[in-house]
C-alpha cells in the first residue's frame, strides 16, 4: 500500500468502462516495480486479458528470440515465396515495452519493441487485403501470407536476418544469406591511395572458400556505395578502387579527418 500511495495516478483514462475507484492504473515505466511487489502477495489474481483465465502468480523475465512468442515461416511458391507469421502471446503493452504469455511477463528492449510492432502491424494491415482479395475470389477459406515475388530474394534474406533478433523463423535453405563483413586492403602509391575490397563470409575470406557460398549481395552493395560515397573509384567496375589526391596535404587530410 506504500508503494500505492506514492504513485501518481492522475492519469486521463479514455475508457468509459474503467472505474477509478475500483481499479488503480498504473503509471508507464512503473509495471516492473509494481509486478515485483506482487509477487510477494498472499493472494493475487492476475487477468492478462478481459476474458482470459486468472493466475495467482506472476513471472517476469527479460525476452529472448528463441522465446518463440513470434514465429515465422516462409515457404517457396511458384512465383516466389509466401511468409506466414504467428504470435504465441496473449497481450503486448507497448507503452511498458511488454510481451504477455499466461502469466509470464516479457521485458523487450524498446528497440526490439517497436520491430514488434512495426511488422505486427505491417503483416495484420497486408493480410487484411489480402483476405479481402481472397474472397473477392470466391475463396472460402483465405490463406494469409505475406508475398516476395521472384527477384527479392536479397530483400527477404535481409528480413530474415533481422527477424531472428525477435522470432524464430524457418525458410529455404536458399534464402540464408551467410555473415558477410567487408574488408579493405589499402596501398598508395604517388598521389593515389589503391584499394582492394573483399569480403568475409563466416569469417572465411570468399577468395578461400571451399565450397560454394550463399552471397549477400545487398551488404555487397552497401559495402561498394561506401567507397563510392569516399569517392573511390572503380574503373573496371570491379573491387579495385582508385582515390586521386591533387597535393600530397590533401592525403595527409583524408587520414587525419
Amino acid at each position: 500500500m506504500d508503494y500505492l500511495v506514492l504513485v501518481n495516478n492522475n492519469d486521463i483514462i479514455y475508457n468509459n468502462e474503467f472505474d477509478k475507484a475500483k481499479y488503480f492504473m498504473l503509471p508507464i515505466n512503473s509495471a516492473v516495480q509494481a509486478l515485483a511487489l506482487c509477487t510477494k502477495l498472499p493472494q493475487l489474481n492476475f487477468q492478462p486479458g478481459e476474458d482470459g483465465p486468472i493466475y495467482h502468480s506472476i513471472q517476469q523475465k527479460q525476452f529472448e528470440a528463441n522465446d518463440g512468442l513470434l514465429v515465422g515461416t516462409v515457404k517457396s511458391v511458384s512465383d516466389g515465396y509466401d511468409l506466414t507469421l504467428k504470435s504465441k502471446f496473449d497481450v503486448y503493452v507497448e507503452d511498458n515495452s511488454e510481451l504477455i504469455k499466461g502469466n509470464i511477463v516479457y521485458q523487450v528492449s524498446l528497440s526490439k519493441m517497436k520491430m514488434i510492432i512495426q511488422i505486427i502491424n505491417n503483416y495484420n494491415s497486408t493480410a487484411t487485403e489480402w483476405i479481402r482479395e481472397q474472397r473477392r475470389q470466391g475463396e472460402n477459406a483465405p490463406k494469409v501470407a505475406l508475398h516476395f515475388p521472384i527477384g527479392s530474394e536479397s530483400d527477404l534474406s535481409n528480413f530474415i536476418t533481422s527477424f531472428k533478433n525477435i522470432g524464430i523463423i524457418s525458410a529455404p535453405e536458399q534464402l540464408s544469406a551467410s555473415q558477410v563483413t567487408p574488408t579493405f586492403d589499402i596501398s598508395e602509391a604517388d598521389d593515389k591511395l589503391e584499394l582492394q575490397l573483399g569480403y568475409k563470409y563466416d569469417d572465411v575470406d570468399d577468395s578461400d572458400q571451399q565450397e560454394p557460398i550463399k552471397r549477400n549481395l545487398a551488404k555487397e552493395k552497401q559495402a561498394r556505395s561506401y567507397l563510392e560515397r569516399l569517392q573511390f573509384y572503380s574503373m573496371n567496375r570491379d573491387n579495385h578502387f582508385t582515390k586521386q589526391f591533387s597535393e600530397a596535404e590533401d592525403l595527409y587530410e583524408f587520414f587525419c579527418s
